[in-house]
């Protein structure tokens, strides 16, 4: 066999190659379109399922902060109380002479869903001189009996301990570490007084409320 058949034959042998690799080129390019497709539907519905997860997860978490919120309260709330002001006693039924009277301050609780109406928050001591009025708290800072007044010493004394206070709340032993304890007061336009209830750590010379 001659060299020109040689070539001939191979060049013949070749050329069913060359048009199986052009042919297979477009289905190459509809195999990666057709891939490319899927994924664009994954991402769209992705999009979609996320899209509709907010919408669903934004009321139900708005509704378990408004339903939760009186779990993460510190303290028991006050059903009229303003600024942590409870009402007392008119202004004008304190005793004009400067003597303490003994309220108690009510007020509805308000404790995570439970409400309980008309409960004794405290009982604190009202004294009215010169247009002021005085509050302290009927809680000796000692140990935490209630102090009681004495009319004929006009002072106040712990039943417990002995502790006694004179008419303005100082000590006027060594038994207790401070004085009675001061609350906030206000008179309202209508002559109501209200008190600003605290208690306070007891045993200890700072005033620390508890």
């Amino acid at each position: 066999m001659s060299a020109t058949s040689s070539v001939q034959t191979a060049t013949a042998h070749a050329a069913p190659l060359e048009s199986v690799s052009a042919e297979s080129a477009p289905i190459e390019a509809v195999a990666a379109t057709s891939s490319a497709v899927p994924r664009r539907s994954a991402v769209v519905a992705l999009a979609a399922a996320g899209s509709a997860l907010v919408a669903i997860l934004t009321p139900v978490v708005s509704g378990a902060t408004v339903f939760l919120d009186p779990v993460f309260r510190k303290q028991s709330a006050f059903r009229g109380a303003k600024e942590g002001f409870l009402p007392a006693i008119p202004v004008a039924d304190l005793p004009s002479d400067g003597s303490p009277r003994l309220v108690t301050l009510i007020a509805d609780r308000v404790d995570a869903w439970n409400v309980f109406v008309h409960q004794a928050i405290g009982k604190v001591y009202l004294r009215q001189i010169e247009g002021q009025v005085i509050a302290f708290n009927n809680i000796c800072p000692h140990l935490g009996c209630k102090v009681t007044y004495r009319h004929d010493g006009n002072d106040f004394l712990c039943p417990c301990h002995g502790a006694v206070f004179g008419a303005d709340g100082a000590c006027t032993n060594e038994i207790a570490p401070r004085g009675m304890d001061v609350l906030e007061t206000r008179v309202d336009e209508n002559g109501l007084v209200w008190v600003k209830y605290q208690n306070f750590r007891r045993g200890t010379a700072e005033k620390v409320a508890v």
